[in-house]
């Protein structure tokens, strides 16, 4: 890996997922922001925007209070998360921290934030069902 990426936050949008060829990637075990990050390792990594589709957001963008969608995002430095909350929130969306990116599996295809449009008021019943499932 060239040292240009060394620091940089890098948000990534993507999934592990093609219908076209043959469906979810298997990655074993670990998440697919895990799966990627691992191959940026010197980058400040965050998965965010990755659960709606780009037609969907650009509809989207801009609503105020509670019509804000939601956009979730995991990722093991603060600081870079910190960054990436001022970019979804900036875009006009409401950004949603689910911790790490050993949580993220949520945000993924067939986790529970994955292809539903969110929004604020939606979020702690949510989060208290995943809670109650599968641990904080």
């Amino acid at each position: 890996m060239s040292d240009w990426i060394g620091g940089k936050v890098v948000i990534d949008k993507t999934n592990p997922y093609n219908p076209e060829r043959s469906g979810l990637l298997d990655i074993g075990k670990q998440t697919a922001a895990e799966h990627v990050s691992a191959r940026l390792p010197r980058a400040r990594y965050v998965k965010a925007f990755n659960t709606l589709t780009a037609g969907f957001l650009a509809e989207s963008a801009g609503r105020t209070g509670d019509d804000r969608v939601v956009i979730f995002l995991s990722g093991d430095y603060g600081d870079a998360k910190t960054t990436a909350a001022t970019l979804v929130h900036d875009a006009g969306f409401a950004p949603v921290d689910l911790g790490t990116l050993a949580g993220s599996a949520r945000q993924q295809p067939e986790g529970d934030y994955y292809g539903e449009e969110f929004r604020l008021t939606d979020v702690p019943a949510l989060a208290r069902l995943c809670r109650c499932r599968d641990g904080p």
